[in-house]
């Protein structure tokens, strides 16, 4: 005979639903009264904290708003926004590489120099560019 399991989800990763829950939760025992299977737990405490809970994520959410503006800001005054690039002017980023260009001419074949200005070099070699052979050029190599 199959064995029936019963699991019962408390969504902790939402802080959103959570508080939907525990709200529901309050209002089926206060609906219940004295009848409530939950009359013998601290539903007093329970119901403060939950307020405590519901004006703290409230209070959460606008300083979240706020600091989404801020952040947006932020992105603007660094170039990093959508549609900016290195090549938007007025822009830290914009400033920024104009900088590094001027020390890698000051600097030229010791770039390493860079780092003592914060900047991250990544010094590696590549392979000598060799001449590609035309498709007409190996068929007849071949033949």
């Amino acid at each position: 005979m199959a064995r029936t399991t019963t699991r019962i989800n408390i969504p902790t990763n939402s802080p959103d639903l959570m508080l939907k829950l525990l709200a529901k939760v309050d209002e089926k025992h206060q609906e219940l009264g004295s009848k409530s299977p939950l009359a013998s737990l601290e539903m007093d405490k329970y119901r403060a904290w939950l307020a405590e809970a519901k004006a703290k994520r409230e209070e959460a959410a606008k300083l979240e708003a706020q600091a989404q503006a801020l952040n947006a800001e932020v992105s603007n005054l660094l170039g990093t926004a959508p549609g900016q690039s290195s090549k938007t002017p007025d822009t830290l980023y914009f400033e920024l590489c104009k900088a590094r260009d001027l020390l890698l001419v000051v600097h030229r074949g010791n770039e390493n120099q860079l780092e003592t200005w914060g900047f991250k070099v990544v010094t590696g070699t590549a392979a000598a560019p060799r001449k590609r052979e035309k498709k007409g050029d190996a068929a007849s190599l071949n033949s």
